[in-house]
């Protein structure tokens, strides 16, 4: 597009005739390629049409053949556009010698061995020059003079040859046919270049191409032979034509024979001519007129009014940037596809952020040890090796990475949010009131020993916060669930370690059944690990607030420094849970809240991978997000309750973390790629308004106008006043274009990949009115008849591109400024609420729970049993269909027993925990019992042979085979199997 740009105002400053335009094109081309050559031949290497070193193995420098066949049409072209130029100032001998001089410069940049180095190019270059040169000063071509020719070349090809064969140092292949010229073996050469062109016609496409191009050589030499009066035309408005064909010919037969690409100089040849000669016949040549009579006078004016009624873009220059924009958005968006549904290799790294789907065995751990490590306020900008070693060094080493969308709104007010968020499964409220300082005023629950588990002090102020708030949100689901326990009625041990672990586990009640202090769960000799779940508080990384007196400058430096230790406090006793977790442990270390008050950020997740774990680095993902690198802290519920073998209450998504596509490597290129997610997210969300308010009031305000304009211009008189209306209504054609082109603008900038650049807000805004023009521009090309046809072209462009992007997995959308937004840990899929049933068992080797609450066995750590010395793994389960059916086996074979109080129902019982917690534990007390086989599925109906009764619940219903009593929905210390 440049270069035509650039070749239509050179053409503007020649006289208007039919050779301005091809004589600018091919000296733009002829001026690139001559610079190229003489640089040595660097702009080759990128080109498209340059040298291979991958295929063929024929030429590593220089001209290939393909570009020969471009840099000579070019030349000639120009020299014919120079001959035509001043054939009429300083007569035929002036341009003779210009088409010498012209074919000079190029023998030599293309033949020289320190330039271009093409040996056949010189043997096609100069009679072709030699023959325009002759046709130009009329000197007729007889058999004498195209012996003289023939001599001239062989002469010059010699010439060259023996010159670069006898400089000192290396030599090109111009020399080394002397070589071989010298050791007696140029036949075998000469051989092998003739086996190379004939081997470009011995297949149906060559052969027919050969045929295509002989008879276009005969057509334009015979143009009344071929019945082409166009061509014959041709050559009467430009008279230098005909000869320039005839050395296009030329060049075409000899360069085809003598060149082992064979035919495919001649295509070449034909098709860059023909693309450089036909434009200069299309536009206006500024031929002489008759003088306008009346009639001519009035027929002009009604063809002046028709052409400035007609709308759309007619100049060259705006045509050339709509169509040459639109080619590049074709370019880009096919680049975008074929990139993300062609075929590539298992281990080729995958963009974050792209569209994954992955299958229920690519969960983190499903019936394994899980250890989670719980940060605030970590996020992938502070990894690196200076800041966060530790977490650089886990990433180094192939761990999973993701970044976590926290909670929002509401449930961030305080950085406790991201546990209370665990333990309800749920966002939930964490502040209502401000402090005197205008920060929010959040509560600091506190984890108070009790025998071998803990009571949460401020349970119950987190309690109240949820009666009157909007989430609903029941604390002490994730506890319940694990103390509910497997379909056998077992509970899970979990261990917590620190004040948020002890909120995420505790159960309605506020009391968690296991706790440790950090440490224990450091220390080598601790168990804190003996359990199938283990959740640890690291710390808080957040910037605390400075001094309020402090300067500006000093109060931020304060907070820097200070978040600077409490990162590193973090990073440390990451490590020391990595030192002390047992090998093969599968750790998830993840970010459950930013920094309150601050902008939503994407939270560093990071997964060690246990002994089953993938064996290259991936990204995290999840169901509910279904986004490689992209998972939510919502999904750690289900993560939890996976590896313990339990399924998800109801109030609990089935989204647990899973294994996506392979990640980078390298760890830095991995941050950088999550941390952009970041940034991408930020950027689209500053200019989301733009997008969508300025649009739309500007189209109400273009419809407004124009409705009340109308009859003012269907009223006009007078020629003036009516081409001023005319132009007003290209005006508002031209408007409501651009405002309907800026939604489909706001998904295609996606393909420039803006947010890669240093200024991301300046770049997202250029591309998206570099973008909005060019959709625009092509509906205005369209012409004013059917009216419907501009908006049409719009319309289908932003079809086209929407299909195709939800073909491929949406990648346009995840980055445009509409698209949608990752950051929110509401946000989830229509999968996220699609869940697999399963009824597993756990293993006897793992400590249960004593009716106490406590775990038993839980001395000494014995050996794991997911180790290497077990054979295989210790869970084992047993999935029913997707319609929730369980199988006759199953059902008969499961011991009948009635569904005790948990231990903290009989806490409750005996006066224990909060209000709220006895009630539900009496009403709990209340339901009847359930087979400890009961299944739960949604269909509410059980296999042949087994009777139920089932009752719908707040999210399914829950049946039970033998005996037939009701289930209930979830509920604190009360579970259906």
């Amino acid at each position: 597009m440049a270069v035509a740009l650039v070749a239509w105002g050179l053409a503007r400053l020649l006289p208007r005739r039919p050779w301005a335009l091809p004589t600018a094109l091919a000296g733009v081309t002829w001026l690139v390629l001559t610079v190229d050559g003489l640089t040595g031949t660097t702009l080759q290497q990128a080109s498209l049409l340059g040298t291979s070193a991958v295929v063929g193995f024929t030429r590593f420098y220089g001209f290939n053949n393909v570009t020969f066949a471009v840099y000579a049409v070019a030349g000639l072209v120009l020299a014919g556009g120079l001959a035509s130029a001043l054939l009429a100032r300083a007569g035929r001998r002036a341009a003779a010698w210009a088409v010498v001089a012209v074919g000079a410069v190029t023998v030599v940049v293309d033949g020289w061995p320190a330039f271009g180095a093409d040996f056949g190019g010189i043997l096609a270059l100069v009679p072709a020059f030699a023959v325009l040169a002759l046709l130009v000063g009329r000197v007729r071509i007889t058999w004498v003079r195209a012996l003289v020719v023939a001599a001239l070349t062989v002469g010059v090809v010699a010439l060259v040859a023996v010159v670069d064969w006898l400089l000192p140092g290396g030599t090109s292949h111009l020399g080394g046919f002397v070589q071989t010229v010298v050791d007696g073996a140029a036949l075998e050469v000469v051989g092998r270049k003739a086996l190379g062109a004939w081997a470009t016609v011995a297949n149906p496409f060559g052969a027919l191409a050969a045929v295509l191009v002989v008879l276009a050589a005969v057509a334009v030499l015979r143009p009344e032979r071929a019945r082409l009066p166009e061509v014959a035309h041709a050559y009467a408005r430009w008279p230098l034509l005909r000869p320039l064909v005839v050395a296009l010919v030329v060049v075409t037969g000899v360069g085809s024979l003598l060149n082992d690409s064979g035919v495919i100089i001649g295509v070449m040849v034909l098709v860059v001519g023909a693309a450089m000669i036909v434009p200069g016949f299309l536009t206006e040549t500024g031929d002489a007129r008759p003088a306008p009579s009346a009639d001519t006078a009035a027929a002009d004016t009604a063809a002046a009014d028709t052409a400035a009624a007609e709308p759309g873009i007619r100049r060259v220059p705006s045509m050339l940037l709509a169509v040459g924009g639109g080619l590049l958005l074709v370019v880009l968006l096919a680049s975008t596809v074929l990139g993300t549904s062609g075929p590539g290799t298992a281990s080729a790294a995958a963009r974050a952020g792209a569209d994954v789907n992955h299958a229920r065995e690519d969960a983190l751990a499903t019936d394994r040890p899980l250890v989670v490590v719980g940060t605030t306020g970590v996020t992938w900008e502070d990894v690196a090796e200076v800041r966060t070693p530790t977490l650089h060094a886990l990433l180094t080493d192939g761990a999973g990475a993701a970044g976590v969308a926290q909670p929002t709104g509401a449930a961030s007010r305080c950085a406790v949010g991201g546990w209370v968020a665990l333990s309800a499964g749920q966002l939930a409220e964490v502040a209502t009131e401000r402090a005197p300082d205008g920060s929010w005023a959040c509560p600091t629950p506190q984890p108070v020993p009790a025998g071998d588990g803990a009571r949460v002090d401020g349970w119950d102020q987190l309690e109240a916060l949820q009666s009157g708030s909007g989430y609903q949100a029941r604390l002490g689901v994730l506890g319940d669930a694990l103390g509910a326990g497997t379909a056998g009625a077992r509970p899970v041990c979990a261990t917590a370690v620190g004040p948020g672990a002890a909120v995420a586990l505790a159960g309605a009640d506020g009391s968690v059944d296991r706790y440790r202090e950090l440490s224990v769960a450091t220390s080598p000799a601790g168990d804190a690990y003996a359990c199938p779940v283990t959740v640890v508080d690291a710390g808080d990384a957040t910037a605390p607030a400075a001094d309020p007196d402090l300067p500006e400058a000093e109060r931020a430096a304060a907070r820097d420094a200070a978040r600077a230790q409490r990162l590193a406090a973090v990073d440390s006793t990451v490590a020391a849970v990595l030192e002390a977790a047992p090998s093969g442990t599968t750790v998830l270390v993840v970010d459950l809240a930013g920094a309150p008050g601050t902008r939503p950020v994407l939270g560093a997740a990071l997964v060690r991978p246990g002994a089953d774990g993938p064996e290259q680095a991936r990204y995290l993902t999840s169901a509910a997000t279904r986004t490689d690198g992209v998972a939510r802290v919502l999904d750690v519920p289900a993560t939890v309750l996976g590896a313990a073998g339990v399924a998800p209450p109801a109030r609990v998504q089935d989204t647990p973390f899973a294994w996506g596509s392979p990640r980078p490597p390298d760890a830095a290129t991995t941050a950088d790629v999550l941390a952009d997610l970041t940034t991408r997210d930020h950027v689209r969300r500053a200019v989301y308004t733009a997008f969508v308010d300025v649009p739309f009031y500007a189209g109400l305000a273009l419809a407004g106008l124009c409705l009340l304009l109308a009859p003012r211009a269907r009223r006009a008189t007078g020629a003036r006043a009516r081409l001023g209306w005319l132009r007003a209504q290209h005006a508002a054609r031209g408007a409501a274009l651009v405002v309907a082109a800026v939604p489909t603008a706001a998904f295609v900038v996606s393909l420039t990949g803006w947010w890669r650049f240093a200024d991301p807000m300046l770049a997202i805004v250029v591309g998206t009115a570099l973008t909005t023009a060019v959709v625009a521009g092509l509906g205005a090309l369209a012409p004013r008849r059917p009216v419907w046809l501009g908006p049409g072209v719009v319309a289908g462009t932003a079809f086209v591109v929407l299909t195709l992007d939800a073909l491929v997995g949406t990648p346009l959308n995840r980055a445009s400024p509409l698209g949608s937004r990752p950051r929110s840990a509401r946000a989830s899929t229509a999968s996220a609420t699609r869940r697999s049933r399963c009824t597993r068992s756990r293993p006897s080797s793992w400590p249960r729970r004593s009716p106490s609450g406590s775990c038993a066995g839980a001395g000494p750590a014995p050996p794991p049993p997911w180790s290497a010395a077990s054979g295989s793994s210790p869970w084992s389960s047993t999935c029913g269909r997707p319609s929730g059916r369980t199988s006759a086996a199953a059902s008969s074979s499961s011991p009948r027993s009635r569904c005790s109080a948990s231990p903290r129902q009989e806490r409750a019982s005996r006066g224990g925990g909060s209000s709220s917690s006895r009630r539900r534990a009496s009403r709990s007390s209340r339901r009847s019992a359930c087979s400890t086989g009961c299944a739960r599925p949604t269909s509410g109906r059980t296999s042949a042979g087994s009777s139920s009764r089932s009752s719908t619940g707040r999210r399914g219903t829950r049946s039970c085979a033998r005996p037939a009593t009701r289930c209930g929905p979830s509920s604190a210390g009360s579970r259906c199997g």
